[in-house]
């Protein structure tokens, strides 16, 4: 199996299915008699089959301290309530502000290569700005595989509850300059076009934006480092070879690590068992005690 680990800053409960005939929630309690007037429906997902957009976790790592803020990786993880039954059906969005004004400067976002009609079976990550240009450039645009590795790796992409996104930080240059530190969102959207939110929003006319409460995480000074190996074989935490005894070596930025701002729920650890069985591949555990630690995979 593969395993892969990550700072948890995002936590989402589950949505429930829409009332096929209101388009609404259906309720789980007695109707109030005497409800307020005009309540405002809930956010709820058309069908079970679709909710593979519903998030339940964010997690975001980074691999400076391993290779230096210039050639490093960042790598995000969104675990959902329901298994991604193909990768065209939702598309997975990580909305940066790169430069703490309020509005995402930069945006990561699952797709898909075609041969101008059908698409084809190639998901991967690419990396725009606010105006639409590719990252770095529209010339020669970055692009990563979905779950970090080509179809030569079972990562497990169908019929799984969890995606991984990696793109390299010298892309957005920004990080790298005067704002390490960054707040980030995610977005996801179904195949009916639901759209579930993690530290962002969509305004008026449809534009995605960040919210006023979201997810910070510094690229620069990793609050938590996950290593596998020893000394200078140590290489990231991600898509490594697990198996019962696997240790991971997980070294805390502490002042980092207080910095980070978590959403829905408390900061920890985000563990991916990649070919676990669909709805337990992801793990969260609590920050082990003292300033260093080491998980058992």
């Amino acid at each position: 199996s593969l395993v892969s680990a990550f700072s948890l800053l995002g936590t989402s409960p589950e949505l429930p299915v829409c009332d096929p005939d209101s388009g609404e929630p259906e309720p789980t309690v007695e109707p109030d008699p005497d409800p307020d007037p005009e309540p405002e429906p809930g956010p709820c997902a058309a069908t079970q089959i679709e909710k593979s957009y519903d998030i339940a976790n964010v997690g975001v790592t980074s691999d400076a301290a391993l290779y230096g803020e210039d050639d490093s990786f960042l790598y995000f993880a969104i675990g959902t309530h329901a298994p991604l039954v193909t990768h065209v059906h939702t598309q997975h969005s990580v909305f940066i502000d790169g430069n703490s004004d309020g509005e995402w400067d930069y945006q990561l976002l699952s797709t898909y290569f075609t041969d101008g009609g059908d698409p084809t079976d190639v998901p991967v990550v690419i990396g725009a700005d606010r105006d639409g240009n590719l990252l770095p450039s529209n010339e020669e645009p970055f692009i990563t595989y979905l779950n970090g590795a080509p179809g030569s790796l079972d990562t497990n992409l169908k019929d799984s509850s969890v995606i991984t996104m990696v793109f390299p930080a010298a892309a957005m240059p920004m990080l790298l300059n005067l704002y390490p530190r960054f707040a980030f969102g995610v977005q996801t959207i179904g195949y009916f076009g639901s759209v579930d939110n993690l530290g962002t929003t969509t305004s008026a006319d449809g534009f995605p934006e960040l919210a006023e409460q979201t997810m910070s995480y510094n690229v620069r000074n990793p609050s938590l480092t996950f290593t596998v190996g020893e000394g200078d074989d140590a290489v990231p935490a991600y898509l490594a070879f697990s198996s019962d005894g696997t240790v991971i070596d997980v070294t805390t930025d502490l002042s980092s690590y207080t910095r980070d701002r978590a959403l829905g729920g408390p900061k920890g650890i985000m563990m991916v068992h990649t070919h676990n069985v669909t709805g337990q591949q992801v793990q969260t555990i609590p920050l082990p005690s003292g300033i260093d630690g080491v998980v058992i995979a």
